[in-house]
């Protein structure tokens, strides 16, 4: 197989990556208004994993004031620790 390595584990640090397959970051915009992340959100990247991707990386994420007027992006909101429990 040409690409044979593309399939096999990748370690970096302490860290295991099953695949050198990833989705790079990007707006998905499916958060809340309030900047959390939603069952769609998570079912998203769930469907990545289950596809068999080695490693995503979320995006579009926002660490300004929720009343900027980047809420309007549905951005996961990154100024308030109130994010932490949705990527746990």
């Amino acid at each position: 197989m040409a690409f044979e390595a593309m399939f096999q584990p990748i370690q970096i640090g302490k860290l295991t990556i099953r695949n050198r397959v990833l989705s790079t970051a990007h707006a998905e915009v499916y958060a809340t208004d309030g900047g959390m992340t939603t069952d769609r959100y998570v079912k998203y990247y769930e469907e990545k994993a289950k596809g068999g991707i080695g490693l995503a990386i979320c995006g579009g994420s926002s660490v300004v004031a929720i009343d900027s007027p980047q809420e309007w992006w549905s951005s996961v909101n990154l100024s308030t620790d109130r994010i932490i429990p949705h990527f746990q």
